[in-house]
């Protein structure tokens, strides 16, 4: 046991009352200044006995049983705390003791290898809190770490579904304003931003859309939809294309005195609804298959008008 002879005194006096004790006692008969780990041992355990047996006499048996237990609590608690004891599998107070006397370092802290001062209990304690918390901070790292690559992946995904798309509705001759930032803004209202309403995977070189429900998106049918099933149809739906243009019909001298004609014929559903406010409102108007075709091509061409698209 270390040589501390005031932890005996503080242990004797804190935990069972005792304020004076002879040196003898506790102290090694060959050497006056260090504590004898055997004494120690049949100090406390006399003790602990004696504290037992005059609260027997002083309470009813359960008292004295929660007392008995209260007193071996503080006792062990005393000494782990004093001998850096974090763990201990054996059982009862003599064990622990036992356990204590055979942490007693062979000679004196500036003495010890490297490799003992590491065995020390306390030292033990500390590196195993250290290593937990280093743990923690690198698990924390490591989450945000691939977080960012996988946000970072998906919009690299996206780019390249995006740039084939681009590529798709020039190779059908769609039309588009003459005005390169209205073009531009066409393109992105109704075409990349819906394709990223849906999500994408990619496997085996194929990129996958993917509905809210977690899977492949496909027809009623049960078909599943490609990468460029999903592209064709958003174009198709959005957009005209020169060659479907037709020339303006000719007009007789007859037709003059006729008076005007409306430059469009009158929608066969016209959309009276309030009109989405955002794009990701936009997109998810657009999905909804409750309205008709009809309905939601109506409500496309009042929005697109609304924020100077067409």
């Amino acid at each position: 046991m270390k040589n501390d002879r005031q932890f005996v005194l503080d242990t004797m006096k804190n935990v069972y009352g005792v304020n004076e004790l002879a040196d003898e006692l506790f102290m090694s008969d060959d050497d006056s200044n260090e504590v004898d780990g055997d004494k120690v041992k049949a100090l406390f355990v006399d003790y602990d006995k004696k504290k037992v047996a005059v609260n027997k006499t002083k309470f009813f048996d359960q008292g004295a049983q929660s007392r008995e237990k209260k007193i071996k609590e503080d006792t062990e608690n005393l000494i782990k705390s004093r001998f850096g004891i974090t763990t201990f599998d054996g059982d009862g107070l003599e064990s622990l003791i036992d356990h204590a006397v055979s942490l007693k370092p062979a000679g004196a802290l500036k003495d010890l290898t490297p490799d003992q001062i590491e065995a020390l209990p306390h030292v033990v304690g500390i590196k195993n809190k250290f290593q937990q918390q280093l743990t923690a901070k690198e698990q924390e790292f490591n989450e945000k770490l691939t977080a960012k690559e996988q946000e970072e992946a998906q919009k690299q995904l996206f780019g390249k579904i995006a740039a084939n798309a681009i590529q798709v509705l020039g190779d059908k001759n769609a039309v588009l304003p003459e005005d390169e930032a209205k073009a531009d803004r066409r393109i992105k209202k109704d075409l990349i931003e819906e394709l990223n309403a849906y999500g994408w995977i990619e496997q085996n070189g194929l990129r996958i859309p993917i509905g809210k429900d977690g899977k492949q998106l496909e027809t009623a049918n049960g078909v599943l939809i490609s990468e460029e099933d999903l592209i064709t149809s958003i174009i198709n739906e959005n957009f005209e294309f020169k060659e479907e243009l037709k020339a303006p019909p000719r007009t007789s001298p007859q037709d003059k005195n006729k008076g005007p004609k409306p430059d469009k014929a009158p929608e066969k559903e016209p959309y009276t609804g309030a009109l989405p406010n955002s794009p990701e409102q936009y997109s998810k108007m657009m999905a909804d298959r409750s309205l008709s075709l009809d309905m939601r091509k109506s409500m496309q061409r009042q929005y697109k008008k609304k924020n100077g698209i067409i």
